[in-house]
């Protein structure tokens, strides 16, 4: 029976492990505990999913537990190679979710005015069940757009975590919202199953396999529909519950470089590619320092500046830029190299994008 993918060498951790993991980013218990629970509904010894995220029972109803995110990577690749009946299994999982697995968060989207108000709360507040993945809201002219970033080096987790989120917000948020996001659409870096019924049955039947990003995009009248539950003074009360709790968390100064990298990558790679010296001056470190923290992070200069232009690629050709000034915009020196660079994203090109996209 093969095992599932570890960063050790293939052996799933134990307890002791798990919590260690902790020292990097991490995530809430009970966030995964549908996943526990799917898996010991298909043979999965309880203990052994528990070991794999180094928990007790008990952190599972904690609201303040939390488990490294690599850990709760292991997890779910150990359910995919060993229980799951298919690689749309994170779709089961996903239908299990209630608005009370986000706890106090899940009950200020709720109560928010309206979608707007609701996702960019759920943005903000993202650390307090996630400070390693990163979500990003933003409207596209006609069109609403939710990008997910993984963490780490690509592995067959972060398409299960893809598709928790956007099954999540398809379905479960659809009843919150009391209606389902129109004109929906998603994208993902895998590449299609065998079988993507089951994908298309959940999701709709626009999906775009093998794409340069993950993301979910919908029309963006969704974003002044009101919230059904809105209630202005419970979202108030949870609104501050919410910002004390991200207020208590203790900041990861990796994470803070990892950000602040990207967002100066994204200033200036209209001028060229950043240099290693330029942003690390710009960090206060050593070139040393900064490429030894990044790596801590499970990336380097090269992949951010990488996933910068994939995901900033595909929001200008969806705006109607012409390929040679997206290009530029990307720091290309000559068009020729960007359509190299997509085409190794997407395996196709920016035209056949484009077409298909229209």
């Amino acid at each position: 029976m093969p095992r599932a993918k570890s960063t050790d060498g293939g052996r799933h951790r134990g307890p002791s492990a798990g919590a260690s993991s902790a020292a990097g980013p991490t995530i809430w218990a009970r966030f995964l505990r549908p996943v526990i629970d799917y898996a010991t509904g298909r043979g999965c010894a309880r203990a052994e999913a528990l070991a794999v995220c180094g928990l007790g029972e008990d952190a599972l109803e904690s609201p303040d537990a939390r488990v490294g995110l690599v850990a709760g990577y292991e997890l779910l690749e150990l359910v995919a190679e060993r229980y799951a009946a298919s690689p749309a299994f994170a779709l089961e999982v996903a239908a299990t979710y209630t608005v009370e697995v986000y706890g106090a968060l899940g009950f200020l989207m709720a109560t928010s005015a309206n979608v707007r108000e609701s996702f960019e709360r759920f943005a903000a507040y993202q650390r307090l069940w996630n400070d390693g993945e990163r979500f990003t809201l933003e409207r596209r002219g006609d069109r609403l757009a939710i990008s997910y970033e993984p963490f780490g080096p690509p592995r067959p987790a972060h398409h299960h975590m893809a598709t928790l989120a956007f099954a999540d917000i398809l379905v479960n948020g659809a009843v919150m919202i009391g209606r389902p996001l129109p004109a929906a659409r998603v994208s993902f870096r895998a590449p299609a199953p065998t079988d993507p019924g089951p994908f298309h049955a959940l999701l709709g039947p626009e999906i775009r396999w093998s794409s340069a990003l993950d993301e979910l995009t919908a029309d963006a009248s969704a974003l002044d529909w009101p919230m059904p539950d809105a209630n202005p003074s419970m979202a108030a009360f949870f609104d501050r519950y919410n910002r004390e709790r991200l207020d208590s968390l203790p900041r990861r100064a990796d994470a803070t470089i990892v950000a602040r990298v990207r967002a100066q990558v994204e200033r200036e790679l209209h001028r060229g590619v950043p240099q290693l010296e330029a942003v690390a001056r710009d960090a206060g470190l050593s070139p040393r320092t900064l490429q030894r923290r990044l790596r801590a992070e499970g990336v380097t200069l090269h992949q951010l500046v990488d996933t910068v232009r994939r995901v900033h690629a595909h929001a200008f050709l969806d705006q109607g830029m012409a390929i040679a000034e997206v290009a530029y915009l990307l720091g290309y020196s000559e068009p020729s190299a960007f359509h190299r660079a997509f085409k190794r994203w997407t395996q196709t090109t920016p035209e056949l994008y484009r077409a298909r996209a229209r």
